[in-house]
């Protein structure tokens, strides 16, 4: 694929997120290119219009599902953000090539969607007796915490 194909695969699949929110009754839409200020590809609200989430789009076979998350929440700026993973797949026996439609997030972000509190994890974890918020790394589960927050916890309990 040419460079242009490649950007046509990936505006093809950003409208497809978009699409699948739409019929699902959410308000969403593709996010213009911002260069710098680039947040991600798609911006969906929840149900009620109160809540913004950014979604990254990749296409692609295989996918670093760790890096490219930690990419996507690192450009949109906030733990609300989804990675929209549309994946190919190549059977065996030349049969046609199909796609699997996969969303990937943050910890948070599904505490969130459960309905819990997505700040109590960092709000709990105390150092030195002082609460401290997680790098990105450590908010994604990419970096064990900081060596000795555990203990210090437990002797705040």
């Amino acid at each position: 694929m040419t460079s242009s194909k490649y950007k046509a695969q990936g505006t093809r699949y950003e409208n497809f997120w978009v699409r699948v929110f739409q019929s699902a009754g959410l308000w969403a839409r593709r996010i213009p290119e911002g260069g710098r200020r680039d947040e991600g590809d798609v911006e969906v609200y929840n149900a009620t219009g109160t809540v913004r989430f950014v979604v990254e789009s990749k296409a692609r076979e295989v996918l670093d599902a760790h890096d490219a998350m930690e990419k996507a929440v690192t450009k949109a700026g906030t733990w609300k953000t989804a990675l929209g993973w549309t994946r190919f797949r190549r059977p065996k026996g030349g049969q046609k090539r199909t796609t699997q439609h996969m969303i990937c997030m943050p910890k948070e972000l599904f505490v969130y969607l459960l309905g819990g509190d997505p700040d109590a994890e960092m709000q709990a974890r105390v150092v030195h007796g002082v609460p401290r918020r997680l790098s990105p790394y450590e908010q994604l589960g990419l970096l064990p915490s900081v060596q000795g927050a555990s203990a210090e916890l437990e002797d705040a309990v």
